[in-house]
């Protein structure tokens, strides 16, 4: 029996991301966490006209060491 059927393809994808950074070292495991996180803008438009964008999800700003 193959993974079709039992999994959805975005759950076969979930699974196998999950257990390759799990089987990263420590500080590419970070990395590649940090590269999951999202951020996300609204914005309406009306008549052509763009309003201000604000964040829904804000980007984190790491700070300087």
């Amino acid at each position: 029996m193959s993974w079709r059927g039992t999994l959805t393809f975005n759950k076969y994808i979930q699974i196998a991301g999950r257990a390759t950074r799990q089987a990263l070292k420590e500080e590419e495991r970070v990395k590649a966490e940090r590269r999951g996180d999202i951020t996300l803008k609204w914005q309406t438009w009306k008549n052509g006209k763009a309003s201000a964008a604000e964040w829904v999800v804000a980007p984190v700003v790491e700070e300087s060491k």
